[in-house]
């Protein structure tokens, strides 16, 4: 399967690399702030530690002071924690980079004092977000969570609606209040970070130009780069960005293998705990039986699909390979790639595998014509029998979310593993990444994933990836997909054109 990768970019001549950078504005909504966030009835200025916690401690003991800007409270210092808050070492790197396993770098600063950097696996652990709030907690301690793209344009839009933060007149000249004091590189232009650095950081955001660590250290004393949970396309990821040249501060896109700071904003007490209880509530012990009600659903064909219970949701347990829409209208077979027309696909163009693997269809066809959907449930029957529908890119994380949440989906003791956990126990090729030697593949949820390939103008991929479609589209011709075995761990995250044909699992409504 082919991906698009970003080229790698010279990390000399700085201030060229971020002239060139085409920053991603937010655009000004109507409305204005007044600096002022509610808090048990309460208005709470800008700047001061949030009223609901003053400071929090990490797993390791480390401890941050908080700020509440508008509505959000967030850490006012930059993460530096070595392990995940259930316990988990987040790998130390020497300058290994990756896009699959989570790496964290040290960095001692001219002071002698250690910067953490994570790369986006280890930030995010792997789980995509754009909502807000994004509930991905990632590297952040409980009741934290890295913030989405969507939050960091929330910090933005409050500071440059409010006058005290803007400069010239200017509402995008708004990188001077949320900088800190001091380790700016110093420069002449007017407006910039680095200019007059005494008078930053009007916010109490206290951002610190720790730069980050990409080839090896780099920036430090220019730039400010913070992960979010929100991923461009395959390969890069949105972060929040201020530079000591530029007197703005934006959202930008780049290598998810590059070490970046991370500030955690803390989640919302209400979905926090409704997350917590959802998860207290459900018990592995029905885990991998029928679903109860519905042992087995029949397509159009009158194809029969054994069902499975995983945490609270019902799926199928077995690809659809129906050839009718639900109201009978037929899917016709693809003898090319098509982004307009609904068609469905022979794994490996082999129509004896069509029983066992299921087609493939494009994502026309998996919808049906439907709208994207992110919603839980989607609310998209698509291609899916009467009572079904296909999963969006929430319903796919939530079932990823549940497998780390249960220590008996890691085989090896290793949460990069709970692809193994879904995966059919003899299909998979033995030079496949999820058939790793002397590892094994367990099946025990009773998901059992088979690796069917996809097909993308040509048929690729046939017995060592599985590719899901979801609901969820990113663009125009580019929608997220599930997939498990091209890489060590499950990702729904990445997305790809609506023209390819992958699996379908569908969800009980």
């Amino acid at each position: 399967m082919t991906f698009f990768h970003l080229p790698a970019v010279p990390l000399h001549l700085l201030k060229k690399r971020f002239a060139a950078v085409s920053l991603l504005f937010v655009c000004l909504i109507g409305g204005c702030f007044d600096g002022l966030a509610q808090a048990d009835g309460h208005k709470v200025a800008d700047g001061r530690p949030c009223p609901q916690q003053k400071s929090v401690t990490d797993i390791d003991g480390n401890h941050y002071a908080t700020v509440q800007i508008g509505d959000q409270c967030w850490m006012r210092e930059n993460l530096r924690v070595t392990r995940y808050a259930d316990g988990d070492t987040i790998l130390l790197s020497t300058g290994k980079r990756d896009y699959y396993a989570g790496y964290r770098y040290e960095v001692r600063n001219e002071k002698g004092q250690t910067e953490c950097f994570y790369n986006w696996q280890a930030a995010s652990r792997g789980l995509h977000s754009k909502e807000e709030p994004s509930n991905v907690q990632g590297v952040c301690p409980d009741g934290w969570h890295l913030p989405s793209k969507e939050e960091w344009e929330i910090l933005i839009q409050h500071v440059n609606t409010a006058d005290k933060y803007t400069l010239h007149q200017n509402k995008l000249f708004i990188g001077k209040s949320l900088a800190a004091q001091s380790g700016w590189l110093s420069v002449p232009d007017t407006f910039a970070i680095g200019s007059s650095s005494e008078q930053n950081n009007l916010t109490g955001f206290s951002a610190v130009p720790a730069g980050g660590y990409f080839d090896g250290p780099a920036e430090q004393g220019i730039v400010a780069g913070f992960w979010s949970s929100t991923l461009t396309n395959y390969g890069t990821a949105y972060y929040f960005y201020l530079h000591s040249y530029q007197p703005y501060a934006s959202m930008n896109a780049y290598d998810q293998r590059d070490g970046r700071s991370v500030r955690c904003v803390l989640t919302p007490s209400s979905s926090h705990s409704a997350e917590k209880s959802k998860t207290d509530e459900v018990s592995p012990a029905a885990d991998g039986q029928p679903c109860q009600g519905d042992s087995v659903v029949k397509d159009f064909d009158k194809n029969i699909y054994h069902t499975v219970q995983i945490g609270a949701q019902c799926w199928m347990k077995e690809n659809l390979r129906t050839t009718h829409f639900a109201n009978g209208v037929e899917i016709k077979l693809g003898k090319e790639k098509n982004n307009t027309r609904s068609y469905r696909y022979a794994p490996n163009d082999t129509m004896d595998y069509v029983e066992k693997y299921g087609y493939l269809y494009n994502w026309h066809a998996a919808m049906n014509g439907a709208k994207s959907s992110n919603k839980v449930p989607s609310d998209v029957q698509g291609v899916c029998p009467h009572g079904w529908h296909l999963p969006s890119l929430n319903e796919w994380q939530e079932l990823t979310n549940y497998l780390y949440q249960h220590s008996c989906y890691h085989p090896d003791n290793d949460k990069n593993n709970t692809d193994k956990a879904l995966s059919d126990t003899k299909e998979w090729g033995t030079d496949s990444y999820i058939y790793e030697t002397g590892k094994s593949i367990d099946n025990a949820t009773g998901f059992n994933v088979l690796p069917a390939g996809l097909y993308e103008g040509f048929y690729d991929g046939f017995g060592h990836d599985a590719y899901f479609w979801s609901s969820t589209s990113q663009s125009k011709n580019l929608s997220y997909f599930f997939a498990v075995g091209n890489s060590v761990q499950a990702n729904y995250h990445f997305y790809y054109y609506n023209g390819n044909g992958y699996s379908v699992r569908c969800l009980r409504d």
